[in-house]
């Protein structure tokens, strides 16, 4: 299963995404047509507490952040996360690593493990 999500970022900006999932899936690939951070949140309140970490920085605790990742291209996931939703909404912060806004295309290949 592809799910596709397109949006104008500033550059050097974030743009924060709430994206419909399925319930429980694995993350496979993700693709992007520029250089750009992805952070994968189980809430919006997750995603407010974490926003303002840099890059540079750990993830500590129960932060509820699934993946925090840097995508050009294509990027195979290792190891695999698996995500639960219970709401099935993915609380997305999507950073633009380039210096202009641009139209950043993002594409999730994912298995869909049905409950």
């Amino acid at each position: 299963m592809n799910i596709e999500i397109s949006t104008s970022i500033e550059g050097n900006s974030y743009g924060l995404i709430n994206h419909p999932f399925s319930e429980l899936f694995i993350v496979q690939k993700i693709e992007s047509n520029l250089p750009c951070r992805i952070r994968f949140y189980l809430s919006e309140l997750a995603r407010e507490n974490d926003l303002s970490r840099l890059a540079t920085e750990q993830i500590n605790g129960n932060h509820g952040c699934f993946f925090d990742i840097q995508v050009n291209g294509v990027r195979q996931l290792n190891p695999i996360p698996t995500i639960y939703l219970e709401d099935k909404t993915g609380y997305l912060a999507v950073e633009n690593l380039s210096s202009e806004m641009r139209e950043v295309n993002l594409k999730f290949t994912l298995s869909v493990i049905r409950l």
